[in-house]
């Protein structure tokens, strides 16, 4: 599911997940300017859901992805070093 998009920023959320994001982004802004009450969170929630929307990019999934990434390679680093063997196993070809 990830693409690159023009600004080095891969698309991260679904055909799906796009489109609710964009209807939720637009409700919610549309709701908080009928009211002329848009509040910081609203205004930021929208501007989110917007972005997420338009962009296909997801923020917090990219720190989510960015941190489970992390893990894994620190937990192979940890196998590699308990496990000398393991490192000969996976690098010989």
């Amino acid at each position: 599911m990830e693409h690159t998009m023009s600004d080095n920023k891969a698309v991260n959320v679904s055909e799906a997940g796009r489109i609710v994001s964009a209807i939720a982004g637009a409700w919610i802004l549309a709701r908080a300017l009928n009211k002329r009450n848009l509040g910081i969170i609203s205004g930021a929630a929208a501007a989110l859901l917007l972005y997420r929307g338009i962009t296909g990019h997801c923020p917090a999934t990219a720190a989510i992805e960015k941190a489970k990434n992390k893990q894994i390679e620190q937990n192979n680093f940890t196998a590699a070093v308990e496990d000398p063997e393991m490192v000969s196993r996976t690098v010989t070809p």
